[in-house]
């Protein structure tokens, strides 16, 4: 994806509000479909659309740009250092995940909770969702809430340290309707996603990072890894 960005005129660029409402729209909307047809199926349904339409608004906003971004497009293959930091960055949220697994259920049976993660029913589904599905959404949302969010605040004046609280607040709220331990759990891999997209410039590193947590969630992992943790 080529970035550069013009003084162009108009709603349709990426320092004004509405492309953003229009692109974030979907990752609301998906959870209210959802909830009202609660089902593996819709799940991966509402999930994937949502996904596909918020990488292509973004390529539709972006691929006529001129103004330089404050933070460069950059999705390059990770050195040895930014895989460690990636690597590190899932390792940090599964034991996170794990530990805190007892507060968490305890968190969600004392909060709103609208939806949940359903359980699979179909095996080549799961396999696919824990594939390729955790790819394609590792890649939309860091491209939506780190890349363009970041920059569309850094574009409206916001320093960084308030740009990286926002985007994560977002990022956080999206998950809203799966109660207040998800949100919560969110706005802390949102957190580091931030910190290694930053602090490398390439959104390798929070896609892996991403990716790797969620397939290992999706799998299974972290309630087989809760079930070793709480027998010790």
């Amino acid at each position: 994806m080529s970035v550069s960005v013009s003084e162009s005129k108009g709603w349709w660029r990426p320092d004004v509000w509405p492309p953003a409402l229009l692109i974030i729209a979907p990752f609301f909307i998906n959870k209210l479909i959802y909830a009202r047809w609660p089902s593996y199926q819709i799940f991966l349904v509402t999930d994937y659309t949502c996904h596909i339409l918020g990488l292509g608004l973004v390529y539709l906003l972006l691929r006529n740009t001129a103004t330089p971004f404050p933070i460069p497009f950059r999705l390059a293959v990770p050195s040895t250092k930014e895989l460690s930091i990636a690597l590190a960055g899932a390792a940090i949220l599964i034991a996170a995940s794990v530990v805190g697994m007892t507060f968490f259920r305890h968190l969600d049976a004392h909060s709103w909770r609208l939806t949940r993660f359903p359980a699979p029913t179909n095996l080549a589904l799961q396999f696919f969702d824990v594939t390729a599905g955790v790819v394609l959404a590792a890649i939309s949302e860091e491209i939506v809430f780190r890349f363009y969010f970041m920059n569309l605040f850094l574009l409206r004046g916001a320093s960084m340290r308030m740009t990286i609280i926002l985007s994560t607040l977002i990022f956080a709220a999206i998950h809203w309707s799966y109660g207040a331990s998800t949100t919560i759990f969110a706005a802390f891999a949102g957190l580091l996603f931030s910190i290694g997209f930053i602090g490398t410039g390439n959104l390798a590193v929070p896609i892996i990072a991403h990716a790797v947590f969620d397939a290992v969630f999706f799998a299974g992992g972290i309630d087989a890894l809760w079930r070793i943790y709480n027998q010790a």
